[in-house]
């Protein structure tokens, strides 16, 4: 069975080699607003090799939590079927979607991001390189037009 865990985003690797302007600038606003509650849900990881963890779901919220050197919860899924139940979820909007995608995604993550680390990309923070704005936190919040809080804040807000 599946369990949450709150894992650096260095020990997570990407198994996409794009992330979604808009759904950053949702994320990243949300954060500058103290809108934690409205961020999507926890990604959705599996076991890869050694300590490392892959994505199935959700890069662009870890994509943001590697931006701000933050720890990331996710969800460690050991199997295809290692569904998120409504007592696991943050809430039921996008269940179905999201253990759809971990059926249909768990295989191929595992081959996905070993054919990404083989061209280079082994870490969220090499995927962010390919977007300028994603360089530093101020960056990121000057092109999104979001406004720039604190670490302090972004710590305590984010725990």
């Amino acid at each position: 069975m599946g369990q949450f865990i709150s894992i650096e985003t260095a020990r997570l690797r990407p198994s996409q080699d794009f992330l979604k302007e808009g759904t950053l600038r949702f994320i990243l606003t949300c954060i500058s607003e103290g809108r934690v509650g409205d961020l999507p849900p926890s990604p959705i990881v599996r076991r890869g090799e050694g300590q490392d963890l892959i994505a199935i779901d959700g890069h662009n919220l870890v994509a943001i939590y590697d931006l701000l050197g933050l720890r990331c919860g996710v969800y460690v899924a050991d199997s295809p079927s290692d569904f998120l139940t409504p007592e696991m979820a943050d809430s039921l909007e996008g269940i179905e979607s999201r253990n759809r995608d971990l059926s249909e995604k768990f295989e191929s993550a595992f081959v996905d991001s070993c054919e990404l680390a083989n061209a280079g990309l082994r870490s969220f923070n090499d995927l962010r390189e390919k977007y300028p704005y994603l360089e530093s936190y101020a960056r990121a919040c000057a092109h999104f037009e979001a406004p720039r809080i604190g670490e302090a804040e972004l710590a305590r807000m984010l725990r």
